[in-house]
């Protein structure tokens, strides 16, 4: 029996990941050119919809929108930021799904994203008098990362263009 799920198929654990950043970022995005047409300043974009999707590292923030620790892996604005980190996702996704089999890539790229998050805010409270960073975190690199790591531990060996010496 075939433990390699089709690209296609529906319980593609890969397909859904892919499906639901590239929803999410049309989502936002189409909400953004809704303000762009209105004439309303964008940053009333960034304040009455952004902010609702993405971590913040105000602990008080954080507090009343828990919610954000998950849905922040989702959220991407930047064109390149999501082509990028969805070839990412796909190239090292499959190459997992090729080894373990399906169900394993989900709760990597969950808790991929969350370590993130709670290392993003730790990091930025307990070192905010260093340097002036972000002030919040969107977008799918610690997730996508977590499971780049986790392939090339699972095979380290593993050989992407199988025909050069």
């Amino acid at each position: 029996m075939n433990k390699r799920p089709l690209f296609g198929a529906d319980s593609n654990a890969l397909t859904w990941l892919i499906i639901i950043n590239a929803v999410v970022f049309v989502l936002l995005n189409f909400i953004k050119i809704i303000y762009y047409l209105t004439d309303t300043p964008i940053a009333f974009f960034d304040t009455q919809i952004l902010n609702w999707w993405v971590l913040s590292n105000n602990p008080d923030t954080f507090i009343t929108r828990p919610y954000t620790l998950l849905i922040h892996m989702f959220t991407q604005i930047s064109v390149f930021g999501v082509i990028a980190n969805m070839l990412w996702l796909w190239m090292f996704g499959f190459i997992l799904q090729d080894l373990t089999g399906n169900r394993k890539l989900i709760p990597i790229y969950l808790y991929g994203g969350i370590v993130g998050g709670i290392v993003f805010v730790a990091s930025t409270n307990i070192f905010s008098g260093f340097a002036m960073g972000t002030p919040y975190l969107m977008g799918a690199g610690a997730s996508v990362m977590a499971v780049a790591v986790a392939t090339t531990t699972l095979a380290p060996d593993y050989r992407l263009f199988q025909m050069i010496n």
